[in-house]
């Protein structure tokens, strides 16, 4: 069965190309690359960002600023 990942939690399409998709080996989570901004709120960095969907809930969530802020946390808390 094919099915459709790149989609917003609703499950309204990208807007833009996605790309290098991996799947969790108990086959769950989908992690791809994506251009689109309307996969979730307040994606406006104009950048390629990561993305997990849950193919059980169909939630799609933005993995770029939850990499971003960990980075940055664990810069600062080293000085």
């Amino acid at each position: 069965e094919t099915v459709r990942v790149s989609v917003d939690s609703t499950g309204q399409q990208a807007n833009e190309r996605s790309f290098a998709a991996t799947l969790s080996t108990d086959g769950r989570y989908v992690i791809f690359n994506s251009d689109a901004s309307n996969l979730v709120a307040d994606d406006d960095n104009n950048s390629t960002d990561v993305f997990r969907h849950d193919r059980q809930t169909g939630q799609t969530r933005r993995l770029t600023l939850v990499l971003m802020s960990y980075s940055y946390t664990e810069r600062t808390s080293n000085r």
